[in-house]
C-alpha cells in the first residue's frame, strides 16, 4: 500500500495491483465511510486485494463529506495515475463513502458509481429533516451545490439502500424528488439498516456484481433485475439483519417454525450481542411468546448502551417491553 497524497483533511492511498494492470482496465475510487472517531478506514481494501483489483483509498481525517480544498488536488492525483495507466474508473462507497462516490465520479469521468447507504445530500437547505451528524454538518463550508451537481452528472450510479431505514429512505426520496434521473438505479435492501454494506458485502450475489463491474462485465441497469430481486431478501442471512425483520414483521404467523428456532438459537448467545441487537432481540422474542427472555435481552441492551447516559426515549421502548411481558406472565 502507497500514500499517494497526503493532506491535512484527507490522504489518498494507492494498492500494490496497478503494475501489470491491462490497458483499458477498471480501477476501483473508494471513499471511506463516516466514523465517530472522524478518522476513516480504507474502504473496500480486503475485497480489492483478494480479487487483485486496483483501487484507490481516500480516506477522511475528519467528517467533512469531502467538503475541502484539498479534494481536488487528491482527485486530480488520481486523474493523472489513471491516464498514465490507460485505466477507467468506478467509485465506491458506503455512507459519508457513499456521497463522495456520487458526487464526485463526474469529476473523475468514472464510467459508474456505486454507492451504499450513501448521504446524498448534507446541506440543510436540501435536507432540513436530517438530524444525524448535526454539529458535523454546521462546519462544513460547502464547496458545490450538491442538488446541481447531481444533475449535471450522466455517470451510471447504483444506490443500495435499506427502504425500511427512515433515514437513508429520506435521502433516496429528496433525490428522486429533486434530481429525477434515468442514469440513477435504486435497489431496495429492506431490514439491513444503515449498515447496509455490511450485510450486501458477505453476499455472493453482490461479490459477483462488484466484479463484474470492475471486469467490465456489467451489463448496464437491465442487467440487474434479477440482482434488484435478491436484494429483497438478502437480510435473511446475517443475524443482525434478521432480528431487525423478526422485530418488524407483521404478526406471529408470518414467523415460521424455522425462524423462531433462529431466535431461540441466538437467545442463547445473547451475551455476546451488542446493544442493538440485543434489543432486536427483546421485541423479537415478545412475538413468540419468551416473554422472561425478552426482558433478560432489554435489560442487557441497556447494560451495553454505548453512552455513559441513557436517552429518554430508549428507557421508553425499555418499558414497552416490561409492559407487554408483564400482561403476559
Amino acid at each position: 500500500m502507497q500514500c499517494i497524497f497526503q493532506g491535512d483533511d484527507l490522504t489518498v492511498y494507492q494498492n500494490v495491483f496497478f503494475d501489470g494492470a491491462n490497458q483499458g482496465g477498471i480501477a476501483a475510487v473508494c471513499f471511506s465511510a463516516w466514523t465517530s472517531a472522524a478518522e476513516g478506514k480504507r474502504f473496500g481494501e480486503g475485497f480489492f486485494s483478494r480479487n487483485k483489483i486496483p483501487a484507490f483509498f481516500i480516506v477522511q481525517r475528519s467528517n467533512h463529506w469531502w467538503h475541502t480544498s484539498e479534494i481536488w488536488s487528491a482527485l486530480d492525483c488520481i486523474r493523472s495515475i489513471l491516464l498514465d495507466k490507460g485505466l477507467g474508473s468506478i467509485c465506491y462507497g458506503s455512507s459519508m463513502g457513499g456521497y463522495g462516490s456520487v458526487h464526485f465520479s463526474k469529476y473523475l469521468y468514472s464510467s459508474m458509481a456505486v454507492a451504499v447507504g450513501p448521504q446524498l445530500f448534507v446541506n440543510e437547505d436540501v435536507i432540513p429533516e436530517e438530524k444525524r451528524w448535526v454539529q458535523e454538518r454546521k462546519k462544513i463550508e460547502f464547496l458545490f451545490d450538491e442538488v446541481s451537481n447531481l444533475k449535471k452528472s450522466s455517470v451510471e450510479t447504483i444506490v443500495f439502500f435499506d427502504n425500511f431505514n427512515a433515514p437513508d429512505n429520506l435521502q433516496v426520496e429528496r433525490c428522486q424528488s429533486r434530481v429525477p434521473a434515468s442514469n440513477v438505479k435504486y435497489i431496495a435492501c429492506p431490514y439491513t439498516m444503515h449498515d447496509a454494506v455490511r450485510v450486501l458485502v458477505k453476499d455472493d450475489r453482490f461479490k459477483m456484481f462488484l466484479i463484474d463491474c470492475f471486469s467490465g462485465n456489467f451489463s448496464g441497469f437491465d442487467g440487474v433485475d434479477g440482482f434488484e430481486e435478491h436484494c429483497l431478501s438478502v437480510y435473511a442471512a446475517d443475524d443482525k439483519a434478521f432480528l431487525n425483520w423478526a422485530r418488524n414483521v407483521q404478526g406471529i404467523k408470518s414467523l415460521s417454525t424455522q425462524d423462531r428456532e433462529r431466535l431461540i438459537d441466538i437467545f442463547g448467545c445473547y451475551k455476546g450481542l451488542r446493544f442493538q441487537e440485543l434489543f432486536m432481540l427483546a421485541q423479537a422474542l415478545l412475538k413468540i411468546g419468551f416473554y422472561k427472555e425478552a426482558v433478560l435481552c432489554s435489560l442487557e441492551s441497556m447494560k451495553k448502551y454505548p453512552k455513559p447516559e441513557i436517552p429518554p426515549y430508549m428507557w421508553s421502548k425499555h418499558e414497552s417491553v416490561l409492559g407487554v411481558a408483564l400482561e403476559n406472565l
